[in-house]
């Protein structure tokens, strides 16, 4: 039998938004309620972010606050040439 480790991050670990624009790169400032990222019905956490693009109905520098599944570890992402794949095993503290 196998063990599932699940990955912890915090404020200050690179992240991407995850909207329907594509994966937007986010600067994590507070972790407000902590959250998992595979939970999404009924979401788990909210985390305040500042965008780091004006892109997708989004402008830079703006914050907003998330749930910790839209809010995405950039080493929890796999890069594909016509899609990107979420590693969706993670906490955020």
């Amino acid at each position: 039998m196998t063990e599932t480790t699940i990955a912890v991050y915090r404020t200050d670990d690179p992240a991407y938004l995850d909207s329907f624009g594509g994966m937007l790169p986010v600067t994590v400032l507070e972790v407000v309620i902590p959250g998992d990222g595979w939970q999404v019905a009924p979401p788990s956490g909210e985390i305040r972010v500042k965008m780091n693009v004006t892109r997708a109905g989004y402008r830079k520098s703006e914050i907003i606050i998330s749930s910790a599944h839209n809010i995405v570890p950039r080493s929890q992402v796999i890069h594909r040439e016509y899609s990107d794949r979420v590693i969706s095993l993670y906490r955020w503290e």
